[in-house]
C-alpha cells in the first residue's frame, strides 16, 4: 500500500513538476513575444501618424472636414494612448507575470483593434472613388499599413488576419456598391494574399523565438558547465603552480608539474574564453560605457603582451591621432579583452618584422587598426579565422598554441556593441591588418603625443 501512494505522489509530483516547466516556457515565450511588439510599436505608430497626416492634407477639399478632422483627431488620441502604454509596459515587461502579460496583451488587441477599425473607416466610408487621386491615396495607405501590420503583428496569427479583415473588407464592398467589381475584386484578392504571407511570416516569427529561447538556455547550461569546470581546473593550476616551485621537488617533478600547470592554464583559458563567447551571443555582456583614458587603455593591453613581443625581438609602434580626445566613454572591459586578443594573435605569428597600433575616430566610431608583418593568410581562408575554434593547416600556424576563440570572441563582443572587426587585408608571408570598430562618445581633451 505505501509503495502504490509513493507511485501516486511521484507521477503526480512529476505532473506538477512538467506543468511548471511548461508555464514557466509560456511565461518567457509570452515575454519575448511582446517584447517583439514593443521593439516594433514605435515604427508603426510613427507609420500611423505618417500616413493619416498625408491622408488628411490630401483629403481635405474632398472629404467633409468635419468628418475628417473627427476621424484624425481620434486617430491620433488611440495612437498617441497606445505609445505611452507602449513605453510604460515595455520597461516593466520583465517583472509582470504570465496573467499580466495576457492582460497587456488584452489592452494590446483592443488598441490596435480600434485603430484598424478606424482606418477601415476610411475605405468604406470616407473614400470618394470618382477621385482618382483619392482612390489611389487611399489604395495606397491600406496596402502599406496591411503589410506593415503582417509584419509586426504576424505573432499572433488569427488576431492578425482578423485585423488584415477589418481594414480591407470596408473598402472592397465600397468599390463593389460604387459599381467597380474589378477593382473590388482585386482589393479581396490582395486580402488573401496577405493572409496566406501572414501565416508564413507568423510561422517563422514562431520559430525565431523558440530558437532564442533555446539559445538562451543552451548558454545558460553551458555558462553552469564552463563553471563547473573552472573550479577543479583553477585548483589544479594552483598546486601545479606550488609543485613546481616547491623547494623539495626534484627536478623530473618539477618538469612533470610544469607541464600540468600549462596545460591547465591553457584550459582555464579556453573555458574563460567559451564563456565569453557564451555571453557575447546571448547579449549578455554590460554595454555600459565608462570615461577613460584612450592612451591608458592602449598601453594597459600592450602591457600585457608587451613580454613575448620583446622575447620575440619585435618592434611595436602605437600611433594615435592628436586630433583624438584623451578622455573618452567607451566599454573598457571589451577594448581591453579585443585589443589583448589582436596584439596577442600578431605576436603569436609575427617572427621579423613589428606590430604597429594606429587608432583614429570615424564619426562617432572608434577605429583601431592593428597590422603585423607575420605569416599572414590566404584570400581564400580570410574569413574563417573568425570562425570558433578554426587553426590553419600550415606548418608555421599548426605550431602555434591556442583554441582558436580568440578572433571569433573578438568579433562576437565588437559586434554585440555596435562595432565590428574584421581583416582589412592579408597575404602570405607578409602579415595582417585587422581593424576594430567601436561606438564612442567622445569627451574633452587631446591625447597626448
Amino acid at each position: 500500500m505505501l509503495s502504490i501512494i509513493r507511485t501516486v505522489d511521484s507521477r503526480w509530483g512529476h505532473v506538477y513538476i512538467a506543468r511548471t516547466v511548461h508555464d514557466a516556457k509560456q511565461v518567457r515565450f509570452k515575454s519575448a513575444a511582446l517584447r517583439l511588439i514593443f521593439d516594433q510599436s514605435h515604427v508603426a505608430l510613427l507609420a500611423v501618424l505618417l500616413n493619416a497626416s498625408v491622408y488628411t492634407f490630401i483629403s481635405w477639399n474632398i472629404v467633409d472636414r468635419g468628418l475628417l478632422l473627427t476621424w484624425f483627431a481620434l486617430l491620433v488620441l488611440v495612437t498617441a494612448a497606445r505609445g505611452v502604454l507602449h513605453l510604460r509596459w515595455k520597461r516593466k515587461l520583465p517583472k509582470y507575470t504570465a496573467l499580466e502579460m495576457d492582460r497587456k496583451m488584452r489592452w494590446l488587441r483592443i488598441g490596435i483593434g480600434v485603430s484598424t477599425v478606424l482606418w477601415g473607416i476610411l475605405g468604406g466610408f470616407l473614400l470618394h472613388p470618382e477621385k482618382p487621386i483619392h482612390l489611389s491615396i487611399t489604395t495606397f495607405l491600406l496596402s502599406g499599413i496591411a503589410a506593415g501590420m503582417v509584419g509586426a503583428y504576424a505573432i499572433q496569427l488569427r488576431f492578425m488576419v482578423l485585423m488584415v479583415v477589418l481594414l480591407c473588407a470596408p473598402f472592397s464592398l465600397r468599390l463593389w456598391w460604387e459599381g467597380m467589381p474589378m477593382e473590388s475584386i482585386m482589393s479581396a484578392g490582395f486580402m488573401l494574399f496577405m493572409t496566406m504571407v501572414g501565416r508564413n511570416v507568423h510561422r517563422k516569427t514562431i520559430r525565431s523565438i523558440e530558437l532564442g529561447l533555446e539559445n538562451e538556455d543552451l548558454v545558460h547550461r553551458l555558462n553552469d558547465a564552463s563553471h563547473e569546470i573552472r573550479t577543479p581546473v583553477s585548483a589544479i593550476v594552483g598546486f601545479a603552480e606550488v609543485l613546481r616551485d616547491h623547494p623539495a621537488s626534484a627536478p623530473a617533478v618539477r618538469e612533470y608539474a610544469n607541464i600540468i600547470y600549462r596545460n591547465s592554464q591553457y584550459l582555464k583559458k579556453l573555458v574563460d574564453n567559451v564563456l565569453l563567447l557564451s555571453r557575447s551571443n546571448s547579449n549578455l555582456i554590460d554595454d555600459s560605457l565608462e570615461e577613460t583614458s584612450l592612451r591608458e587603455q592602449i598601453q594597459l593591453a600592450v602591457d600585457v603582451v608587451s613580454k613575448r613581443i620583446r622575447e620575440k625581438g619585435l618592434r611595436l609602434n602605437i600611433e594615435i591621432d592628436p586630433g583624438l580626445p584623451d578622455r573618452i566613454r567607451i566599454h573598457t572591459l571589451t577594448l581591453q579583452q579585443i585589443l589583448i586578443n589582436l596584439l596577442c594573435n600578431s605576436a603569436k605569428f609575427t617572427n621579423l618584422g613589428e606590430i604597429s597600433i594606429q587608432v583614429q575616430v570615424d564619426g562617432r566610431m572608434l577605429v583601431i587598426h592593428v597590422r603585423d608583418t607575420g605569416i599572414g593568410v590566404s584570400p581564400e581562408v580570410a574569413e574563417l579565422v573568425f570562425e570558433p575554434f578554426w587553426r590553419e593547416n600550415r606548418a608555421e600556424a599548426k605550431g602555434q598554441e591556442g583554441s582558436g576563440l580568440g578572433l571569433a570572441l573578438s568579433r562576437s563582443l565588437a559586434t554585440g556593441l555596435g562595432g565590428d572587426l574584421r581583416l582589412l587585408e592579408s597575404a602570405l608571408g607578409f602579415g595582417s591588418t585587422f581593424e576594430l570598430r567601436l561606438p564612442v562618445t567622445q569627451l574633452c581633451g587631446v591625447a597626448r603625443a
